[in-house]
Parts: structure tokens; sequence; C-alpha cells
């Protein structure tokens, strides 16, 4: 007994006698029935499952060559339409998809909500709930490390944002990437 499943042995008697397994293929193809579909159905189901499957990791997940419009009122019967590009039309859409870098030097000041080893920090620039955070990149993990920064210090960073904009100009993702201290600002005296 060499330890095999059932399953494993099977399959090993059935490789032997390829018409054998030709004909068991065949009957479970005839029971199971097939199923008459084009192939531009089958490949909406695809990417259907596809899209179901992404959600599941994150619920906003969209397919990038998906257009979905929804018709309403009276008239109309929400049915699926299909329409091709013309190689004009995809060559128009990769324009339109290509980004290019923004970038900007500017001072983040805030205290440190959130440490990674990995070379990540969030610095929240207030105290309320609902002031701008942003996650500062470190290039060197080593850098952050030797800073020996503690969540609640006060940091003062210059880093780089950029923004990967598309033709028409929509940021596509903003990044913000740690170049170096920044001064402290002082505050100005005021008087009564």
């Amino acid at each position: 007994m060499t330890g095999n499943s059932w399953r494993e042995r099977r399959r090993e008697l059935l490789e032997d006698d390829p018409e054998r397994m030709a004909d068991i293929t065949a009957r479970l193809l005839d029971e199971m029935g097939t199923e008459d579909r084009d192939d531009e159905e089958i490949e909406a189901g695809h990417r259907a499952s596809q899209r179901a499957a992404g959600r599941e990791y994150a619920p906003d997940a969209r397919l990038d060559e998906e257009l979905q419009l929804r018709p309403t009122g009276p008239g109309t019967d929400g049915g699926v339409r299909r329409a091709r590009l013309t190689e004009r039309g995809r060559r128009y859409v990769e324009r339109l998809s290509e980004t290019r870098d923004r970038d900007q030097s500017i001072t983040i000041s805030g205290r440190i909500t959130e440490l990674r080893e990995s070379g990540w920090v969030k610095v929240k620039t207030g105290t309320a709930k609902n002031a701008p955070a942003y996650d500062v990149r470190f290039e060197e993990p080593g850098e952050l490390l030797r800073m020996r920064p503690g969540l609640g210090d006060n940091v003062h960073f210059r880093v780089r944002f950029r923004q990967r904009l598309d033709a028409v100009g929509t940021a596509r993702s903003t990044e913000y990437t740690y170049l170096g201290p920044a001064a402290e600002q002082t505050s100005i005296p005021i008087e009564p």
C-alpha cells in the first residue's frame, strides 16, 4: 500500500486505458449536456466571474475595459448590448489611460499615528478625527529605523508629492516619499 487515495489509484488505472478514459469523458459530457453559448456570451460570463471574485476583496472593484450603461425610462428593456471598439478606439483608450508624473516638494507636519518597519509612516496633521493624514514612504527603510520615531511624535518631513495624471488631468494615484527633515515652523506671536 503506497498511501495513494482512491482517486489517484483510479486516475492511474484510467491513464493506462486512453480509450476507456475517452468513453467516460464522452458519457459524462452527454449526461451533463453542453451549453449553447457563443464566444461573446462565454467571455461575458468569464468577465462577470472575474469581477465578482475581485469584489470579494474590494467591493468597488471593476474591470478597466468594462463600461456599464443603464438606460431608464419608458421603452427601455437595463438587456445586454454588445459593442466592440475599432483599432482606432482602442488606441484612443490606451492614450487616455497613459499617465504622466507630476512631482512637487512639500512639507508635511504632524504626529505619527502608524509605523511600519518596511519604511512607511502615517502622519496626521491635526487632532480632529477628520484631520488629513498622509502615508509617507521611505525609499530606504533603514533611514526610518535610524530616526527612531515613536507613535505620537511630532515630525516635520520634506516629501516628494507625486501624482500620476491621466491624459485628461485626473489624478490616478498619489504618493508621498520622504526626502529629508524639514525645519520646524515657528508660530507667529500674536499680541493681545
